[in-house]
């Protein structure tokens, strides 16, 4: 019997040990899985300030790009304004063109027109020179 109750104490001292022993791995699982947790927390912490970082610098870009692309569409409309200026002038000179043109030929019609007159007149009055000298060598003699 005592040696039963032996190996019982001896059967319960080595449980004894393999329990402080896997209590002991436990606490160091336990401790490495705390210190691995504690390390994805601060690397998750770095991602999302990073991540926030990163998005106030796009915000800015895409606020300095709105203010180009609202400077870029004032500056169309001030060139869409001053293409339509240029294109009435370019039509009220175009007209005056065309109304120049219809009178430089009303010009050159009547220019015509005086030249023949004079020229027959030029004519008529060569004839009467010449008339009038004949006239005066007939009265001459």
């Amino acid at each position: 019997l005592e040696a039963s109750l032996k190996m019982i104490e001896k059967a319960s001292s080595q449980e004894k040990m393999s329990s402080t022993v896997i209590v002991d791995e436990l606490k160091k699982a336990l401790q490495e899985g705390t210190v691995k947790y504690a390390k994805l927390e601060e690397e998750r912490d770095s991602i999302i300030s990073e991540s926030r970082k990163a998005v106030d610098v796009l915000k800015d870009k895409i606020s300095d790009l709105d203010g180009e692309f609202t400077n870029l569409k004032a500056e169309i409309v001030s060139k869409d304004s001053q293409l339509e200026q240029r294109q009435t002038t370019i039509d009220s000179l175009v007209k005056a063109k065309g109304e120049l043109e219809s009178k430089i030929i009303s010009y050159r019609t009547d220019l015509e027109m005086l030249m023949k007159a004079y020229d027959g007149t030029k004519e008529e009055y060569s004839k009467a020179v010449r008339s009038l000298e004949e006239d005066k060598k007939q009265l001459k003699k």
